[in-house]
């Protein structure tokens, strides 16, 4: 709320870290003047970091070209002169590796090769196995764009086949090798052909199963496992880069940025088997294989397509842990180095499983990351100086969460999170993006990142471009390459208030060391076993969203990390194991055996482990794990899953949960449901908490904060939005600690620090420094502080007429603004003053329905508008500003009071003036405005709201993802002017 008393003071400008950082796409290569244009305005719209990332639309033959380099170095030199931070993004549109196509040209040997696998049954000893019907599952659905861009030529071609072992399965014996028997008989760009002769090997009638390797020869993408393709891509893709704006490493070039280096998540027609996709292949893996497990990868390769049995999760195992390692260790870790060694940090993430959703395997439907680069993401952030991490759409996620578990395993705090956009619902290609995303949806999910614990929002993306309306391929035409760019949004120019709220939050929790009581354990070793579908996915999927709804403190952690002396030292009280099937070896159960003998807690659902990679299938350790969590009063274990019962409406869990956070409690007090984001945790000074009502609806709490013997807590609270400091003056101290009562209006942030202060510190002339403890009744505190001179300033609004008592501590008695409201001012005891108010009738809100008048710019005159329905009913395909206005009376009586302006739903940003005073502008929930006092008139007042939709009804005209009903737009209900009393309270 605006307040015109000085008890606000300005917190230090926040550092270019804490604002939003985003990719700047180029389409083509920009002119100096288009450069200093840009940057210009991505500075003043609040990013103080970008990343340049030429995209489809940008001719790949120009990519890392003598024109490209020289306008990248201006744009540094630009940058530097601008103050801002860049990223040097690696590689041409995304898929970091290939270089727009530079590594594999001339290095055939370095195009992606992959397994593929085949059956069939022996008749007569002989059985004919083929692949065929190969499809990249990435590339379905994103069109001819992104076949071009992958592959020379516009599709994938085979070639180089090779026998890499076959089988001969008889049922109930072991599989013998047949490799020597086995012939490609026919081949090509399609598939091929593989006969095996099996006479006198096995019985007729023997399932065989051959793995076959192939080079795609008309591939852009490289081999992560073949040992020169990292050198390879530094030395076309990196250097370049180096040469042309060496001098800018460090600065504004901060850090190297890879993005999903990946090949093709294949599946063919004779797919079969636990991977989902086909696996990255290189020679070398055989001998290595065999070198750190004593036996052939071949056995490995079986248990990956066979039934399962007591090996299996054994093999499984050590082929993925083999198959994981040798990608990083050939692709990231040299890149990494090269990085570090010419003055750069190493960040960006690969293709992440959890993107998007709760669970650790729910974001990408089709597609098994374990063929990637083996799903150990600690192990991958092990390599990196920045965690980070993307996020797909407007909902709440686990994204940040892992995230900033990671970064925390590794000794560092907070992480990146890339935000980008896809469609919603409708079947729609991914890159159609979201041209309706509103500033709201924007902002909130910015801000549940940052209280999950990134440090870093960067978005997807500022365009250089907004492409055209006659071509709508995805990816080529810029305008469909997921968007949306958000400097063509109409609602861009009220950007930059997001950006510094944003700015003021990361800057409060940067001090903010959260202390996570619980520990949930991403089961690696499960996911590797079971794949993308096992039960640990469900159960991560349950407790992630319970915990984080639930307003749980926790960290998502590897079994590298299940130790009871570091769990304890790091202050974990409780261990989840959601869904765990396999683990490394039985130290594991010993490890967390001890953490609950040491007073830890144990809750574990779904599967139990049954088997470790050491030994494979062990019943005896189910049994163990079964019994002991049955007998032990420390433990809860649910054999159901979590997540159907969460569906159906359980959330019981057991009443110690709620006691294992020592820190500050945040309690209902209006009978809803938890739609509340926090982060708490300890500052140098004191615990602190940040809240996001994530709500449509206000929201109304206390925060009670244990306060330790002969200490004080005098709480501060933050405005982001504003960059000030408050010292908070309505607290209570009680026996459960310090208390304060706290309203927060839909899609509020609140942050507060409480001060640890020795008792003979607080207080002056023999008492506590002034404070309001108690409000009862309908009145909001809009500010509550301290003056220069430690008077008591606090300012209620009042909107309801009834009683109003107030509970001051104070030495001398307090002094009201409204005197003729008082029934009785007394002194309760020592310093305690009781106020009992009696806040008159109040008139009634005025729905302003009748008399508006609308004008969009390409119409010469208003006309009537209709408060039931936005102008997008009569402008379905505008995307810009719209004008109303009206004109209301007031009479002599009503300038008696304060008026607040309420428009229940804007779509999607609007700025207000009242007889041409401008009154404020609102991006994002709740579209409220304290109207100016001295710009009301006692009678004709002219009321004018300038409102912005999305560019969706625009862009998505006349295209196949055009809606059958347009994106709402404009104001779409009456806005209601509603009256209050603002109230002054003071003491000495």
């Amino acid at each position: 709320m605006e307040t015109d008393l000085p008890i606000f003071s300005k917190i230090p400008e926040p550092l270019p870290q804490h604002y939003p950082a985003v990719y700047w796409f180029w389409h083509h290569i920009p002119s100096p003047q288009e450069i200093e244009e840009q940057l210009a305005e991505i500075k003043q719209a609040g990013y103080r970091t970008f990343l340049i990332q030429p995209r489809l639309a940008f001719p790949i033959h120009e990519y890392l070209g003598q024109g490209y380099l020289e306008a990248y170095r201006i744009a540094m030199q630009t940058a530097k002169t601008l103050g801002l931070t860049a990223g040097l993004y690696d590689d041409y549109n995304w898929i970091s590796g290939h270089a727009g196509g530079r590594t594999v040209a001339g290095h055939d040997e370095l195009r992606e090769r992959q397994l593929f696998w085949s059956s069939a049954k022996s008749e007569r000893g002989v059985a004919f196995c083929g692949i065929s019907g190969i499809h990249n599952c990435m590339g379905d659905g994103l069109g001819n764009a992104f076949q071009d861009w992958i592959y020379e030529g516009g599709q994938a071609g085979w070639g180089d086949w090779q026998v890499v072992r076959a089988y001969a399965c008889p049922e109930g014996t072991p599989a013998v090798d047949v490799t020597a028997h086995c012939r490609i008989i026919a081949n090509g760009p399609g598939g091929c052909q593989v006969q095996v002769d099996s006479v006198g090997l096995v019985e007729s009638g023997a399932r065989i199963i051959v793995f076959i390797s192939a080079r795609c020869i008309t591939a852009r993408l490289v081999n992560l496992l073949h040992p020169d393709a990292a050198d390879r891509f530094i030395e076309v893709g990196y250097e370049p880069y180096r040469r042309a704006v060496g001098d800018y490493f460090g600065s504004p070039l901060a850090f190297l940025f890879i993005d999903q280096p990946y090949t093709g998540f294949y599946t063919w027609k004779e797919h079969f088997g636990n991977p989902l996709n086909s696996l990255m292949f290189d020679e070398s893996l055989v001998q290595i294989f065999r070198e750190k497990h004593g036996y052939d990868l071949g056995q490995a390769l079986l248990s990956l397509v066979q039934e399962e049995n007591a090996d299996t999760p054994r093999l499984r195992c050590d082929f993925f842990e083999t198959y994981g390692d040798l990608a990083r260790s050939r692709f990231l870790a040299p890149l990494a180095e090269w990085a570090r060694g010419h003055g750069l940090k190493f960040a960006g993430h690969e293709l992440l499983g959890f993107v998007g959703g709760w669970g650790f395997a729910d974001g990408l439907q089709g597609i098994d990351v374990r063929v990637n680069l083996g799903a150990d993401y600690f192990a991958i952030d092990e390599i990196k100086d920045i965690s980070s991490v993307d996020a797909c759409n407007y909902h709440p996620q686990i994204s940040a969460r892992f995230g900033a578990s990671m970064a925390r395993a590794h000794g560092r705090k907070g992480c990146m999170v890339e935000q980008y956009s896809v469609p919603v619902g409708r079947d729609y290609p991914a890159p159609a993006g979201q041209w309706h995303l509103t500033l709201a949806e924007l902002r909130s999910q910015a801000i549940r990142h940052l209280l999950s614990g990134a440090s870093t929002f960067l978005f997807h993306a500022f365009y250089q471009t907004s492409g055209s309306g006659y071509d709508a391929e995805p990816m080529r035409n810029p305008r469909f390459d997921f968007p949306p760019g958000i400097n063509f949004e109409p609602w861009f120019h009220f950007h930059p208030r997001f950006a510094e709220e944003l700015a003021g939050l990361n800057f409060f929790l940067e001090e903010v060391q959260p202390q996570p009581c619980i520990a949930l354990l991403y089961p690696l070793r499960s996911f590797w076993h079971d794949g993308p579908s096992g039960s640990f996915n469900a159960e991560s999927a349950f407790w992630n969203r319970w915990l984080s709804e639930h307003g749980f403190e926790y960290d998502i952690i590897d079994e590298g990390q299940v130790n009871a002396a570091e769990l304890a030292q790091k202050g974990y009280r409780l261990l989840i194991l959601p869904g765990v099937s396999v683990v490394r070896n039985e130290q594991f159960s010993c490890e967390v055996e001890r953490f609950v003998e040491n007073g830890g807690w144990l809750a574990a659902s779904g599967k139990l482990p049954l088997a470790t990679q050491e030994k494979g299938l062990d019943p005896a350790l189910e049994q163990q794990f079964r019994e002991w969590m049955e007998s032990s009063p420390r433990t809860i274990y649910f054999a159901g899953s979590r997540e159907e019962g969460y569906a159906k409406g359980d959330e019981s869990l057991p009443a110690w949960m709620a006691t294992l956070q020592d820190g500050i409690t945040v309690q209902p007090l209006d009978g809803l449901s938890m739609t509340l984001v926090t982060r708490q945790g300890n500052t140098e000074s004191g615990p602190a908490i940040a809240l996001f009502n994530d709500a449509d609806e206000e929201r109304h709490v206390r925060l009670i904060v244990p306060q330790s013997e002969g200490v004080n807590l005098l709480p501060e609270r933050w405005v982001p939005a504003r960059g000030e400091l408050q010292k908070w003056t309505y607290f209570e101290h009680t026996d459960g600690g310090l208390q304060t009562d706290l309203r927060l209006k839909p899609h509020e942030p609140a942050c507060f620090r409480f001060k640890r202060e020795a008792r003979e510190d607080v207080r002056e002339a023999g008492t506590e420094l002034p404070h309001l403890c108690r409000l009862d009744g309908n009145a909001i505190v809009e500010t509550a502080g301290l003056d220069e001179n430690n008077r008591l300033q606090i300012t209620l609004m009042c909107n309801q007429k009834g009683p109003l008592r107030l509970l001051v501590r104070s030495p001398e008695p307090p002094r009201t603004s409204a005197a003729s409201f008082i029934k009785e001012i007394h002194r309760l005891g020592r310093d305690q003053w009781q106020i009992d108010l009696d806040i008159p009738h109040l008139p009634q809100p005025i729905v302003l329905r009748e008399g508006w008048a609308l004008r969009v710019p390409h119409e010469y005159k208003e006309k009537p508008a209709d408060m039931q329905r936005g102008w997008e009913k009569d402008h379905p395909f505008y995307s810009g500003s719209g004008y109303y206005s009206v004109s209301f009376h007031l009479d002599q009586d009503a300038l008696n009071y304060g008026w607040e302006l309420q428009c229940p739903a804007v779509h999607t940003a609007l700025s207000v003036y009242l007889n041409q005073v401008w009154v404020g502008a609102c991006g994002w929930h709740p579209y409220h405005l304290l109207l100016p006092d001295n710009a009301l008139k006692p009678a004709y007042n002219q009321l004018q709201i300038a409102v912005w939709n999305t560019a969706g009804n625009s862009f998505y005209r006349d295209t196949p993802y055009q809606r059958s009903s347009p994106f709402p737009s404009g104001l779409d209900e009456a806005p209601e002017l509603h009256p209050f009393f603002r109230l002054r309270l003071t003491a000495q």
